[in-house]
Order: structure tokens, then sequence, then C-alpha cells
């Protein structure tokens, strides 16, 4: 069996070669310079310094492994462990590598990055780092944090408030369409994508760049992807025939970053929501929202323009603790050669592990109209909480509720036709007298109406500026005191 070197690049002192061998298997080996001995190692501790590993024999099995006796400039031998994982930080990458007794396979990926809502950014690093995954930069919109294959997985599946997961595969700088081209060419584009494998631009965005025009962005960093494996498979014409590598792309300040789309459809899509309201809220938003506030799952919680229930069942499926990707499929799950897809069904057995459908909740949706609350009845059925949620046709001037130290969380008409603002100020007006009169309670609203608080009658106690889509959106937050004893 022989060893195939596809590609080779540098950072800083470090040299990094993609290497397959002649059943695609891809690889990724790390070298320094020949005269550094190997360290003593253990499994998954963090070397202090990069080994050089080299590949001797022809036999797949036992042409990866490494020991201790290994030494730059002799043969590497297997390791008595089935898995070690080796991890270097070298400046803002990460490079890790996964080897088995039988193999090492492909680099599990440097960085990976998340969307998000602008303005979620701070929920969205909280969840990050509540998996356990050290967050590396924080920009608008997107979050860049470090991880290996199963945090790919973890991420799709767990994170509620992101849009999207994506590996990183580059950046770089470009203020003209032949640096965007060679800039693009010049990526591992093969350590990814297979001779076969669907590939295009999916989408690219630039703000504040000399470089502007998606389509011709998107045109042009196809092409370069083209000639990068023409010269790397030894191939005319790619049929792209097999999983599809959908790519994004943002521009900011001339500075390049490209990533490789794992997720597929949004996350926001959960699965559950196959009847919809007029103006809904994204899934993904709503979660953030509920992350925004103290609300916990043993609270209560009112939604008074509940529409196609989507906040009452986000906070359902928080309350019972399940994953908001358990039951979807990803882009990424096709893609055996990167992501098994073994590590893909321990994440989903973690997941339904650590629901608890069991618990009790009082949240509840109102709507005026018949037809909505139905709606909202049957997503909550889809969506496995049905029997955590009550919901009601009701009216907003029937907002009330005995108890103290509840919620309302809320996303109520903004009046986008010009029919329809002249209602909102009576609307808004109703629900900040039917708030006044509760004991104790917290209100929080997302809207686009700008006469909000005047028509509430007081100003709120903090106000977040956040973009549904393009549309620019404040959080109303209207804070009431923290319960007493063991309240809920």
């Amino acid at each position: 069996m022989s060893i195939h070197v596809l590609n080779e690049y540098h950072l800083g002192d470090m040299t990094v070669r993609y290497l397959t061998d002649d059943i695609q298997k891809q690889v990724s080996l790390i070298l320094l310079p020949a005269d550094m001995p190997a360290p003593s190692l253990k499994k998954n501790e963090k070397l202090d310094s990069l080994v050089q590993l080299k590949i001797t024999g022809d036999a797949y099995d036992d042409a990866y492994a490494l020991g201790n006796s290994m030494r730059s400039s002799e043969t590497v031998h297997r390791l008595s462990f089935q898995e070690q994982t080796l991890e270097k930080d070298h400046g803002q990458t990460t490079i890790k590598t996964i080897l088995t007794a039988k193999g090492m396979y492909q680099v599990t990926h440097c960085l990976v990055w998340k969307d998000c809502h602008f303005g979620l950014e701070a929920v969205l690093k909280r969840e990050i780092n509540n998996l356990g995954y050290e967050v590396v930069a924080v920009e608008d919109g997107r979050i860049v944090f470090a991880g290996d294959k199963e945090a790919l997985c973890r991420a799709n599946i767990f994170l509620r408030s992101a849009e999207r997961v994506l590996i990183k595969i580059g950046s770089f700088h470009a203020e003209t369409f032949e640096e965007l081209f060679q800039g693009t060419k010049a990526l591992a584009w093969e350590a990814y994508i297979p001779r076969d494998g669907k590939f295009w631009v999916a989408k690219a965005a630039s703000v504040k760049s000399r470089l502007f025009s998606p389509s011709d962005i998107q045109s042009i960093m196809k092409k370069a992807m083209v000639e990068r494996m023409k010269s790397v498979y030894h191939v005319d014409w790619f049929t792209e025939s097999g999983e599809a590598f959908p790519v994004r792309v943002f521009i900011k300040k001339d500075e390049v970053t490209v990533g490789l789309d794992t997720t597929g459809e949004s996350l926001h899509k959960r699965g559950y929501r196959k009847l919809t309201a007029k103006a809904p809220i994204a899934e993904n938003l709503a979660a953030g929202l509920l992350m925004l506030t103290p609300w916990k799952g043993n609270r209560i919680l009112i939604d008074p323009f509940c529409g196609s229930g989507t906040i009452p069942i986000e906070a359902a499926m928080m309350a019972a603790r399940m994953a908001p990707g358990r039951n979807r499929t990803f882009q990424a799950e096709g893609w055996k050669h990167i992501v098994a897809g073994r590590l893909w069904e321990g994440v989903r057995e973690e997941a339904d592990s650590l629901a608890d459908l069991s618990v009790e909740t009082n949240i509840q949706g109102y709507d005026i109209d018949d037809e909505m609350v139905s709606i909202a009845r049957a997503n909550a059925k889809l969506a496995g909480v049905d029997h955590l949620i009550h919901f009601q046709t009701r009216g907003v001037e029937q907002l009330s509720h005995a108890k103290k130290y509840g919620f309302i969380l809320t996303n109520p008409p903004y009046g986008e036709r010009l029919e329809d603002k002249k209602t909102l100020m009576p609307l808004y007006r109703t629900l900040g007298e039917r708030f006044q009169a509760l004991d104790a309670w917290s209100m929080y609203l997302i809207t686009a109406y700008e006469q909000a608080e005047s028509a509430i009658g007081r100003k709120a106690d903090k106000n977040r500026k956040i973009y549904n889509g393009m549309m620019k959106t404040y959080f109303y937050q209207y804070i009431g005191p923290k319960p007493t004893g063991n309240r809920r």
C-alpha cells in the first residue's frame, strides 16, 4: 500500500502534511526538525512540543503508531492502547490528530465557527463553554472555538442558539479577485472533499471590503477550488456525484474567512414545526432569548402571543433537558471519511440519556386565534412536550395569574403593514396594564415597534438590540424581584 503527499503548508516553524493512502483515507502528519526526540506519551495528554512521525512499511496496520522508543529517524512502533490524541496550540490554530492501532486518520479539524443571531453572541459563547470547549474568538454573529470530531457532533446536536456549525478551512487577505482566487486555491480542500464530492460556495457575505459581489465571489472561489483539486486528484473533470460539501465565506475588512458547513439546514429547524404562524420567531432565537433571562424550568412562564408555540416549546425542551438537534440529521453525517457514524450515534445516546420528560413545568401559551392555538398544540406534540405546556385561546386583555414571581416572554406583533400599526399602541398599552397587575413578575419582549416602551407605560430596565433575520429588533427587559424561600 502506497502513501501519497497531497499537500504541505507551514505554521511558523511547523510543517503540516496531508497524506492519503490508495484507498482514500485522509491522514494528517505533523512534522518538526529531525533532531527533536519524541517525549513520553500518555493517553489524551497535551504535548508541550510537537512530534515528528515517520511513515514506514507497506502494511497499513503497521504504518502508523507511536511509542516511547520512537525517534525522528526511526521506525514508528505500535501503540499498546487504541486511541491517542495529540494537541498543540500554535497562535490561534489548534491542530489535533487522532491515531489508532489500525492507522492515523484525517485531521479532525483546526477551528470551528458557529453562526448566530447578531446580539446573541454572549449566549452562544456560554453554551459552547458549558459543553466544555474553548472559545478562540467572538465576532459579530459568530463564535470561533477549538474542538475535535466529537465536538462537531455535539455542537450540532446540543447548541440551542446557534444557526449552523462550520469547520474553519482557513483565512487570508484579499482585495482583488486574483488574491481571492490564489488564497482559495492555497487552502487544503483535498483534506476534506473527496474526488467525487459535490462542492460549491453556498453563501458569500461581505462587509466593509473591496470585494462585495456575492455571485462573483462564489464563482471565483469555485474555480479556485476546482483548480486546486485538479492538481491533487489528477483529473480534468469532477463528477460531483458524491456527498455534498457546501462552503460559506465571510469577508470583513478584506479578511476572508472560509468554512465548510457541517449543518445543512439551519439549526433553528429542529424538526417539530410543521405548521407555522404568519410571522414566527425562529427556534434558535426563541431559545437564545430564554437564556438571556433568569427563567428556569421550575418557574412560571407565559407567552400571551404564542402563535405557533415556538417560545413555550423551546422553554419546555430546555426544562426537560432535551437536546434541540436530537431528532434531525446534519450535512456532515454523510462525511464518513471525516466523522464516523459511531460518533453521531454516541452523541445522540448522550442526548437521550440527559432528557427528563417527567419534569414538572408551569408553561403556558395564549393566542387570540383558535387556529394558532391548534397549530401550537400540534407542534408541541411533534416536539414531544405537549404534556408540559398548557395552550389556551385567550386575548392579552385576559392575561392574569394568581401566583407571584412568574415570567412573561413574548414576541408580540410588530405592525409591519401600515394598517396594522394603528392597533399597536392600544395592544401594547393593554400588555403593559396586565403586566402591572401581576404580582412581582418579570416581562421580556422582542419587538421592532419603536413606541413599545411608551405604550407599555414604563421604560425597560434593560434593552438589547438583536437582529431577527435582517430586521433590527429590541429585547425589552422588565426585571422583577427574585423569589424568596422555595416559591416557584
